[in-house]
């Protein structure tokens, strides 16, 4: 049978990041034109406003509740706790979620403080578009830092679950993430908080992201036994609980993002209690099992009776 390029490890540097690097290429080309590079920011949001605002106004055609529990997705806060219900199975995927996290963490943290591109509502009327949720002012719009988390933490489970699910669904598996992810990535642009072009270097960064987090874990835990100690699975199960709990808090004071404030604390609690009890279950198990093995047995008989069978 033919291997699939997408499950095959050693294209993962290629194929996988083919797209980012060449749309990475072409947005600095275009952010050198537009003179971000050297400290111009008035050609930067000016070349993009009209597309801003006619945009904008398109996607409003749904209801603002619905791009506002939406867009919370980018938030990893609530992100990681729905995540979290899909490796509970899988605890070594946690390491794979770390880096991930540091490599698109690090992007955001460094581009915005790099270009210090104003939001919309900084240079524009916010009466002249539609703003859903916190007014955004600050000058550290590029890149979209929900986009760039989202289109992390999908890539990383597309190219994982391409490697270890080699089926004919390949392909639309990818279409859904990337399809979810930009979903998500264009409600920046409903809510009113980043220009189109924070949202593209975004999507391209965070790409590369997850694809670096997934290869770390190809290289340096695909093979290895799991091995997590239990102060380790403890730690787990109990930040998520208290990330949970907190969640949960906002979703009862925040009645409007309140679906999707529910949903991630349920999927957090549930994979905490999870975690916990296959644990716990695992080393009972081991415990039980020691106890009950037959020449054990027999030798604990021998000692206290003497008797050989």
């Amino acid at each position: 049978m033919m291997k699939d390029d997408f499950t095959d490890k050693k294209s993962i540097s290629l194929l996988w990041l083919l797209i980012p690097v060449v749309g990475i290429f072409i947005i600095a080309e275009i952010l050198f034109a537009l003179n971000v590079f050297s400290g111009d920011k008035l050609k930067y949001w000016m070349t993009q406003e009209y597309f801003f605002l006619h945009a904008n106004a398109f996607f409003n055609f749904l209801p603002s509740r619905f791009w506002s529990n939406i867009t919370h997705l980018g938030d990893a806060a609530i992100l990681i706790p729905i995540l979290s219900i899909f490796i509970i199975k899988k605890p070594k995927v946690w390491f794979a979620i770390i880096v991930t996290s540091v490599i698109a963490g690090t992007f955001s943290l460094i581009g915005k403080n790099a270009f210090q591109v104003p939001r919309p509502a900084a240079v524009l009327d916010p009466q002249n578009f539609v703003v859903i949720g916190e007014l955004l002012t600050k000058h550290n719009s590029l890149p979209s830092g929900h986009t760039i988390t989202i289109f992390a933490a999908v890539f990383t489970f597309l190219v994982l679950l391409c490697r270890f699910s080699k089926t004919r669904y390949t392909w639309l598996w990818l279409g859904m993430g990337f399809s979810f992810a930009t979903m998500v990535g264009l409600s920046r642009l409903a809510v009113g908080a980043h220009w189109p072009i924070d949202i593209l270097l975004g999507a391209m960064l965070g790409w590369v992201a997850g694809v670096g987090g997934a290869f770390f874990y190809l290289r340096i835990f695909e093979h290895t036994q799991p091995n997590v100690k239990s102060y380790v699975s403890f730690i787990i199960s109990f930040a998520l609980l208290c990330l949970s709990l907190i969640i949960l808090s906002r979703g009862i004071s925040d009645p409007f993002n309140g679906p999707i404030y529910i949903v991630s604390a349920l999927c957090g609690m549930t994979s905490s209690a999870s975690i916990l009890l296959n644990h716990l279950k695992d080393t009972g198990k081991i415990r039980f099992n020691a106890f009950y093995q037959p020449t054990l047995g027999k030798q604990l008989l021998r000692n206290t009776t003497g008797v050989s069978r």
